[in-house]
């Protein structure tokens, strides 16, 4: 399915500062995004991920700070770091995190009108692997989940694919989730929730950081590129899902076929 797509490979000898000049960007566009989404009174950091202080209430002090050391106990192990600071700075050049930013910006960018993209907490993140989750203005509902895996091919590619598959019969659980009833934001944990993954190469993901533009208003030929991927493969997905007869919970299934519809919608308005 990729070749179907026209991404253009970067040129060779990028220079990196080029690179780190853009990821810069892409930080402090997030933080303008997080500053919109506050104003709108969703819970989220900075960077556009869902912060888990702001459940307090739902859950208690207690058992959110044992999931912050839960998930900064994990975070140590990975990066071999104590400091909080520098596992950040090691986080920033992985590609899965920055994938992770291109993606909430991009389809921030072209979804604007009817959903909003955030970013998992980072418990979520690392205990129910989910990095995204879409929420519907419209209906005030939390829709799908995303997942992302670095590349389209291979055996990680294929068992990735699998445990989607499987994931989505019940769907999956999001702890620090939310739901907007008459303009107002109520936090909630959240099941049977569809997941998708988003699979893009490395050169893929670097040609759409150095072509990303950080203005809401502004959409590049490349990131319009990287929109229209994103849909095909959510429905190349759902028809797998058909397609290998799996059993769904009856609301993870209207999830999955109303969130197909409406992004077949945006996909048409744009091209």
């Amino acid at each position: 399915m990729m070749e179907k797509i026209n991404f253009s490979l970067p040129e060779k000898g990028q220079e990196k500062n080029q690179k780190e000049k853009k990821l810069e960007q892409l930080n402090d566009f997030l933080k303008l995004l997080s500053e919109n989404f506050k104003k709108e009174n969703l819970p989220v950091k900075e960077n556009c991920r869902i912060d888990s202080e702001k459940f307090i209430g739902i859950y208690s002090q207690t058992e959110i700070k044992k999931d912050k050391e839960e998930v900064l106990k994990k975070e140590k192990e990975w990066f071999q770091e104590e400091n909080e600071i520098k596992i950040e700075e090691k986080r920033r050049k992985k590609e899965g995190e920055q994938l992770e930013m291109v993606k909430t910006a991009v389809l921030n960018k072209f979804l604007k009108e009817r959903y909003c993209i955030l970013r998992a907490s980072l418990y979520d993140d690392i205990f129910n692997k989910v990095d995204n989750v879409i929420c519907d203005k419209k209906t005030g509902e939390v829709i799908c989940a995303l997942d992302e895996v670095e590349d389209i091919n291979g055996e990680k590619f294929k068992e990735k694919k699998e445990k989607i598959l499987k994931k989505n019969q019940k769907g999956v659980e999001l702890k620090y989730g939310l739901e907007i009833k008459n303009n107002q934001v109520f936090l909630k944990k959240i099941s049977n929730l569809p997941i998708f993954y988003l699979a893009l190469p490395p050169q893929y993901l670097e040609k759409c950081l150095l072509n990303f533009e950080p203005d809401l208003e502004k959409q590049t030929e490349c990131e319009k590129m990287f929109f229209h991927f994103f849909i095909t493969l959510i429905e190349k997905e759902t028809k797998e899902i058909f397609r290998q007869k799996i059993e769904i919970e009856q609301k993870t299934l209207e999830k999955i076929e109303n969130l197909n519809r409406n992004l077949k919608k945006f996909k048409n308005k744009d091209e």
